[in-house]
């Protein structure tokens, strides 16, 4: 973790992340990963955007190439889990 980005942060993992949505009584709960390369790009700020721009831009097609060709790795070793639920009727 990153205690330059926020003092509030949390680490969960993607079992821990499905339980607290599950125990908000969400159903039809899914985690994903998301970020092998681009996530620091969105997290830091970069002195030189003309370089830092492109290189992001890159990072985000790269990232996904890896999400299309192999689902399993960002969860896997992605910087960030996306997680969703549906509120029951």
């Amino acid at each position: 973790m990153d205690r330059e980005y926020s003092e509030d942060q949390v680490e969960y993992s993607s079992g821990e992340l499905k339980e607290k949505f599950e125990s908000a009584r969400l159903a039809n709960v899914g985690i994903t990963g998301q970020g092998l390369f681009s996530t620091p790009f969105a997290e830091k700020a970069f002195r030189t955007q003309r370089l830092a721009h492109p290189l992001g831009k890159c990072a985000v097609r790269v990232d996904r190439l890896f999400e299309r060709a192999i689902p399993a790795l960002p969860k896997a070793l992605g910087w960030n889990l996306i997680a969703a639920g549906q509120k029951p009727e």
